[in-house]
């Protein structure tokens, strides 16, 4: 049995190669070590050789605990969601009908306010155009009394 002594600047260690603690400290290199193959086994594995009924887990077991559903309680499952999913189909309907009716009221006040403004647009028009030709005759006006005092 050798010893080996290695030292650095902390401390001073003897080490037996053969300890097991040396071994299971130090994995072996890649290239040594064995594969372990797969631990997954397919259920159509040919290899695979349990037959229906013949597995037995313990009550603590977690495959126990798991739910098991036969067709009918699947059945049923699907039947429910699909009612389920009916009518939230629906609800979405009826909530996109709302909006699409609420736009239409918007659009429709839009168009109102629109035609209002267009109409106030040109009635200030008119209304400032009047008010130039009236500040023009009373200008043009006043030059012709003021050319005839002088």
């Amino acid at each position: 049995m050798t010893n080996t002594t290695t030292s650095s600047c902390f401390s001073s260690t003897r080490i037996d190669p053969n300890s097991s603690d040396l071994r299971h400290r130090f994995r072996p290199k890649l290239g040594t070590r064995k594969w372990s193959g797969t631990i997954l086994i397919h259920r159509d594995d040919p290899n695979v050789k349990i037959q229906e009924g013949e597995e037995t887990f313990d009550p603590d077991d977690a495959r126990t605990m798991s739910p098991r559903r036969n067709s009918e309680d699947l059945e049923k499952m699907g039947q429910d969601t699909k009612e389920k999913l009916s009518q939230h189909a629906e609800n979405l309907q009826e909530s996109l009908l709302k909006i699409f009716d609420r736009l239409e009221a918007v659009k429709e006040g839009h168009d109102k306010l629109d035609s209002n403004n267009k109409f106030l647009q040109k009635y200030i028009a008119n209304l400032m155009s009047a008010s130039k030709v009236t500040t023009a005759g009373q200008v043009a006006g006043r030059s012709g009394k003021n050319s005839a005092m002088h």
